[in-house]
Parts: structure tokens; sequence; C-alpha cells
């Protein structure tokens, strides 16, 4: 046994050992509550956006307007109103029809039954979506290598904040997750229109991922590209001609309100969009720092272009789709992503599963030097951040002032933005290691 195998597997042993001791400190007290099976039991009932999922199919079955309860509550909007919603365990339908038209065909099982199969789903797509990671990144190691990296890898993601906030709430973010990991295995196997109706599936639900297909743009995989634009519109077509083309405008503005400032300022919006909009200008939740539009404006483009001059600074137009080169730089414009979007909520942070995963699997193939552990130690940490169980209340801090119908004071300001914190310092750490790595990183 060399001496790297011994490395990454005490390591990894360490990351294990304080995974677990991190998730019991986190999830004490009333955080143990969100903890599904094993620990607790499934409230099936509470799955708040599978039940709008499927208000949603009742809708469509009924051939009535699917977007009525959304634009009920843009017509009121109110940060009250939005943590009443909360409370009762409701959500609204704001996707395209796709999703409710496909649930509409198994309205005849029961809500139960369709939550009962949504939970178990959601549960089987941690190991799925951890074998399909393990083998971009950690294709080459041995079989007890692979082992522990499994068993780390599944903890890691069962103790993250945003599967248990997902997996509660029926939410389809790691359905878009595990769309994403296909559409990449795909693509690098030469399987272009797979990689294509993969992101398809995932912009049929979620439109903004089409962000995600710059990369492939960026590679010059035009099929994939193609593949995607066409069997998107494929999909909202076949939607929008089962629930009817008349909804068409209630969708364009739900989402029109979904990614404009009212509801941008909610601390639910954890993009730095969401986070300028809270500090300068007037918004309904909380007291800004100061009441500077332009500044707000500008601090929205600033991520953007950090974002575009991050990617042309480390990630090559060519390079063997095979490479980890080419596996980071997929994971680098899902973290871009999350900077860019004008609507990032914690449940959206269950994609940075992919970008965390991968850069710790592949720099655990590469201790060498003192350097190389703390690199490591800098990932793991981001990992252990991002998926912390206080984190979520913590965003909400002063909320209960809205109950009265007054601000959150300026003094809870910095912890409306808790998540964004360590997506940026993530994000900083992963261009600088990518141009780093950029000639040296092995095949």
């Amino acid at each position: 046994m060399n001496l790297r195998l011994k490395a990454d597997q005490i390591a990894l042993l360490l990351m294990i050992v304080i995974v677990l001791l991190v998730a019991v400190y986190g999830y004490r007290g009333s955080q143990f509550a969100i903890l599904g099976p094993p620990f607790n039991d499934f409230d099936f009932d509470s799955q708040q956006d599978l039940n709008a999922y499927l208000e949603g199919a009742q809708q469509v079955a009924a051939g009535k307007n699917l977007y009525v309860s959304a634009l009920g509550y843009k017509a009121q909007p109110s940060p009250r109103k939005f943590f009443e919603v909360l409370e009762l365990e409701r959500s609204f339908y704001v996707y395209p029809p796709t999703l409710a038209v496909i649930l509409s065909l198994w309205l005849g099982q029961g809500a139960t039954a369709i939550a009962r199969f949504w939970a178990a789903l959601n549960l089987l797509l941690i190991p799925m979506t951890a074998v399909l990671i393990m083998h971009i990144f950690a294709s080459g190691a041995s079989r007890v290598q692979q082992a522990l990296r499994l068993v780390f890898i599944i903890l890691f993601f069962y103790f993250f904040l945003s599967f248990q906030h997902v997996w509660n709430a029926g939410q389809v973010d790691l359905l878009i997750l595990f769309l994403l990991v296909l559409a990449f295995i795909a693509h690098r196997r030469g399987w272009n229109v797979a990689a294509g109706l993969s992101l398809a599936f995932a912009l049929s639900v979620k439109p903004l991922v089409l962000f995600i297909a710059l990369y492939f743009a960026w590679k010059g995989a035009w099929r994939t590209v193609l593949a995607a634009g066409i069997g998107a519109a494929a999909l909202a077509a076949i939607g929008f001609s089962v629930a009817g083309w008349q909804w068409l405008p209630d969708y364009l503005e739900v989402n029109r309100f979904w990614s404009g400032p009212a509801f941008g300022a909610l601390p639910v919006n954890q993009a730095p969009r969401g986070l300028a909009l809270r500090l300068f200008t007037e918004n309904t939740y909380i007291e800004p720092l100061a009441v500077i539009p332009w500044l707000a404006t500008v601090l929205t483009f600033v991520p953007i272009l950090a974002a575009i001059g991050g990617w042309l600074w480390c990630v090559p137009r060519h390079d063997a789709p095979r490479e980890r080169r080419s596996a980071l730089a997929y994971g680098l414009i899902v973290t871009s992503y999350m900077l860019v979007s004008p609507l990032t909520e914690p449940s959206h942070y269950v994609w940075m599963l992919l970008p965390l995963a991968g850069v710790i699997l592949v720099k655990l193939d590469d201790l060498h030097r003192p350097s190389d552990w703390l690199w490591l130690g800098a990932f793991f940490a981001c990992a252990l951040y991002l998926g912390y169980p206080a984190l979520q209340p913590r965003m909400y801090s002063g909320y209960e002032a809205i109950l009265n119908n007054q601000l959150v004071a300026r003094g809870h300001l910095l912890w409306t933005g808790v998540y964004l914190y360590g997506l940026i310092a993530f994000y900083a750490l992963y261009v600088a290691y990518l141009r780093r790595q950029s000639v040296t990183l092995p095949a």
C-alpha cells in the first residue's frame, strides 16, 4: 500500500467522522425533526412543493388554469403572506406545464401513493447521483478507495441540508441535479443527442437551466445544444397543448414576478441580486443599509462579469471530455449559474453537490504536499458550511417583525446572505484551483 493511498484513506476517514460530528451537532434539538428515515417518520402530507405540483396536475386534468394560486399570491404579495404560506406548508406551481401534465397521468393512484413514490425517488437519487459523480471524478480508484469515497459521498449528500429540504418538501431540484450529471456523462461518452435530451427534460421543468447549456456551446458540442433546444421546445409545446395555450401569458407573468425585485428581495433569494436588493433598495422585507438603486444594479452585474471572467481565465475551449479538467469545468458552470441567476433559493444549493463532491474527489488523488491538504481542507470547509443545518434559520433572522407588519431591522441584513457568502468563497477557491491546475491536473 503506497503513501498516497494511505493519505487519501486518512483524509476520507477524517472527513467521514467530521461529517457525522457536524450532523450530530447541526441537527440537534429542533433541527433533528428535519431528518427523515431512519431517524424520523416521514410526513408525506407536508411535502409542500409536491402538493403544488399535484395542484397543478389537478388543474390540468380539470382544464383549469394551473397558475391560479401563484397569480393569487402575485396580486397581493407581502412578506407576511409569504411566511404564512410557509407556515401552512403550501407552495405555488410556477413551472412550465410539463411536470403537471406528467403527474396528471398518475392522479388516479391517489395523492398518498404519489407522495410515497416521490419521496422514495428523491431518496434513491442520492446513491444514484453519488455513483455517477464517482464515475466522473474517481473512476480510476481501486475498489477499496471507491468504497470509502462512496460512503463519504452518500453520508455527505444525505446530511447536506439542501437535500433534506428538497426531500421533505418534495421538490424537484435533486432530479434536476441527476439530469445535469447524466447529461455530462452522456457528453463525455460522445452521446450528444442523449446529453441534449437529458438537458431538455431539466429545461422543461426549470428553463433557467439553459445557462448550463453554455458549457456545451463553449466546448463546441452543438449537437447537444441543438438536441436540448429542440427537446425542451417540444416538451413545452406538448405541455401547453395539453394544459392549454391560453395559460401561456399567465405562466410568463408569474415568472416575471418570481424573478422580479418584489419577490427577489425576500431572504429566500440567496443570489447576489437578492442581497443587493435587500441592502440598497426600498423593499417590503427589511430596512436597507441605504437606498441606492443604481448600486444594487451594479452589484447584480458584478457577479455576472466575475463568472464570465473566471470562465475565460481558467477553462479552455477544447479538451478531451474524459479529462478531469472538463469535469471540473462543468462543476464551474453549475457554480456560476448559482451566482448569476436572478433567484437562487436554498433548495437550489443541492446542485452544488456536483462541484463540491467533484473537486474533493479530485483532490483526494493529489495529496503529495502540505499545500494539497490545505486545498482539500478549504474545499471540505466550504462543503460543510453550505450544508450546515443552522444556515436556513439564520437567513430568516428577525423575521418575527414581519408577522407584526413591521420591516425587519437592518441589523439583521448580513444574516440574509448566509448561503451566498459560502458560495462566493467556494467560487473564488474553485476558480483559483482550476487556474493553478490548468496544466498539471491529471486526466
